[in-house]
């Protein structure tokens, strides 16, 4: 059985590296070598479009997951933000609400919370989310 084995894996690599079997290297702007090896019968610019789409869908890869964690802390934010109101003005109603509920938003963000419309101001807190611990402590995204 163990024979088998590597014969099926001898047979393997050989069709594999008769599938694929020019090799390149590309100097990146970073200053390290890219290599890769490519199918036979394709030409330099073939290979080199290859590379640079391989390279563009994992920078844009890199992008997306950047911008789901930035999401993911400004949504954290607005949830802390509302948990704290809820604690803060529990028992409160009507005009004592609405008077509570700046009190928890940061600075820049109270006088929206009086707009019909909640985007406003949910933006508003949202965009503090990535601002920096000063900010939060004492700028105007400081509560």
């Amino acid at each position: 059985m163990k024979i088998l084995q590597k014969i099926c894996f001898v047979l393997l690599l050989i069709t594999f590296s008769s599938v694929y079997g020019a090799s390149y290297t590309v100097k990146l702007k970073n200053g390290k070598d890219f290599k890769f090896t490519a199918p036979d019968g394709i030409t330099d610019d073939q290979a080199m479009e290859m590379v640079n789409k391989h390279l563009l869908q994992k920078e844009m890869t890199r992008v997306a997951n950047e911008e789901s964690k930035i999401n993911d802390k400004k949504r954290k934010f607005l949830k802390d933000i509302v948990k704290r109101f809820q604690d803060g003005c529990r028992g409160k109603s009507g005009s004592d609400m609405m008077d509570c509920w700046p009190k928890y938003l940061p600075s820049k963000c109270r006088g929206l919370v009086y707009l019909d419309d909640i985007g406003p101001w949910q933006q508003c807190v949202m965009s503090c989310a990535t601002e920096s611990l000063y900010s939060k402590t004492f700028g105007e995204c400081s509560h």
